[in-house]
């Protein structure tokens, strides 16, 4: 079921095309993430879903409802927004940051609070750093705050504009793996804004690339990594998808086709990203892998041509 569709829209700035008659739906429940070159209108698309701005023709339907003819105020209940600046308010502790929608909309104190503490462990922080304020707080840990008072209302969508932006690789990453746990925990709809070709990929379980405000294409990360569209896709993702593919794919998921354990054939965990099969193949150790799960039960096998099944829809076998 679709929970956001665009149709028809153009939004100019300043005698600037942005948006060139753009028209898509998005899924519930689905990662959506938006990536194309600075200028490319994904974060219009952002402030046009939360009603900050208008278009200058089209419709935009949340909910199945046209946001020109719904309450923005209850619109906004609905949407969660975290962007790069954060945004915390400095004379707050964090526990007043991410109580703030809910004590405005009156919700019960007590509830509140066991709300808060759920969503301060939720994104990977302790109840302790409740009383701290965001001075206090490294960059992370601030980002955790901000998609923590995102969740706060419990909204449906969560829109995220380059949240991970301006923190460490390292921490970026650890953000990266918790929002996808809370994606799979929560089952939100998430429209997430980034640059990087890697985090698009890891992240999205839709990819929309973006070109002068057109869409050039949809696809999931194997359709956008082994199907781009057209010659713009090609060269915008040249071999950074493919290597964030390997990077990012876990070999269970490219290989699911049960198989015989062979005694001669080294095994590799399923939960291991494809490269690092691709390493152990390449290093001679051996032509195929056993894939197991957790258990170390035999679950496929892994070997060069992965990328031909995905190419032809098999699995691995």
């Amino acid at each position: 079921m679709n929970i956001i569709e665009f149709s028809n829209v153009t939004k100019t700035y300043q005698g600037r095309l942005i948006l060139d008659n753009i028209s898509l739906t998005m899924a519930r429940g689905d990662f959506h993430t938006l990536i194309g070159s600075s200028g490319a209108g994904k974060t219009t698309m952002l402030r046009l879903i939360n009603g900050l701005i208008k278009p200058d023709s089209g419709g935009i339907l949340v909910n199945g409802k046209d946001i020109r003819q719904t309450n923005i105020i209850e619109l906004r209940r609905n949407i969660g927004y975290v962007i790069q600046s954060i945004g915390l308010f400095p004379h707050m502790n964090i526990y007043d940051n991410i109580n703030y929608v809910p004590a405005l909309m009156g919700a019960d104190k007590a509830a509140g609070a066991e709300r808060v503490n759920e969503l301060v462990k939720l994104v990977g922080m302790q109840e302790s750093d409740l009383k701290k304020y965001p001075s206090q707080l490294s960059g992370g840990q601030k980002q955790r705050v901000g998609v923590a008072r995102a969740l706060a209302a419990d909204p449906e969508i969560i829109l995220m504009d380059e949240p991970f932006g301006a923190v460490d690789d390292i921490t970026r990453h650890k953000l990266q793996d918790e929002i996808m746990e809370i994606h799979r925990k929560l089952g939100k709809t998430v429209v997430f804004v980034t640059h990087d070709i890697e985090e698009a990929i890891k992240l999205g379980t839709r990819i929309i690339i973006l070109n002068e405000g057109r869409i050039e294409q949809i696809g999931s990360r194997n359709e956008i990594t082994f199907f781009p569209k057209n010659e713009f896709v090609r060269a915008f993702l040249g071999n950074k998808s493919y290597i964030s593919y390997l990077t990012t794919t876990k070999i269970a998921d490219v290989c699911l086709a049960a198989v015989d354990a062979a005694a001669d054939m080294p095994s590799i965990s399923g939960d291991a990203p494809v490269i690092d099969g691709v390493r152990r193949i390449l290093s001679a150790e051996a032509e195929a892998l056993n894939v197991i799960d957790r258990d170390g039960a035999v679950i496929g096998k892994f070997d060069l041509a992965f990328d031909v099944r995905i190419k032809q829809g098999l699995e691995c076998q």
